[in-house]
């Protein structure tokens, strides 16, 4: 009865596996909103307000944008940082209440997920030249129950638009900075 058992469960992974090119394929989408700009060469070129680029790495695979709340890339990959979001929307009053319903929005996500989650930090920096930015660092324990990663973001302030770059990582925060500091805010 055993070997009738696993031969079962080898024949329906077997199975499953077959038909995971099929679903990767459905499932595929456009790394980059289109009516916001281009990815080729690793450069996210957005052409609408507010304009900018930036380099994306090779590893990241592209996901699904959430358009809906002014998503312009989503890409993940097996290797820290795991993630790398760009989001472009309107600047509604000024860049700390963006900063704080970033991190409150951050936190009804970890919570939609089943964790707990708390805003580390949310304070003003100067990586941007001439351009106001903001520093979001998130917390939240994993659904595995006990693997703490760190959501991070910078908001820079680009006229009465906000650019919105988030990533997760649970230790090299220098890989993520360093991908959301090539960013060009004047092409």
């Amino acid at each position: 009865m055993k070997k009738f058992k696993y031969a079962w469960l080898a024949f329906v992974i077997v199975s499953v596996l077959a038909l995971v090119p099929a679903f990767a394929a459905e499932k595929e989408a456009p790394p980059v909103a289109p009516a916001d700009g281009t990815l080729a060469d690793g450069v996210l070129t957005r052409t609408n307000a507010p304009a900018f680029t930036i380099e994306i790495p090779d590893g990241l695979k592209a996901g699904k944008p959430d358009v809906a709340l002014g998503g312009v890339y989503s890409g993940a990959q097996g290797v820290e940082p795991w993630t790398v979001q760009v989001y472009a929307y309107d600047l509604e009053g000024d860049l700390a209440a963006a900063a704080k319903a970033s991190g409150d929005s951050w936190l009804a996500w970890a919570k939609g997920i089943g964790s707990e989650g708390e805003v580390i930090t949310i304070e003003s920096i100067d990586a941007y030249d001439d351009f106001k930015a903001m520093l979001v660092e998130v917390e939240y324990v994993h659904t595995d129950g006990s693997t703490v990663l760190t959501i991070l973001t910078h908001l820079i302030q680009k006229g009465d638009k906000v650019i919105q770059l988030s990533g997760w990582v649970m230790s090299n925060f220098d890989a993520l900075i360093e991908i959301f500091e090539s960013i060009d805010l004047d092409p």
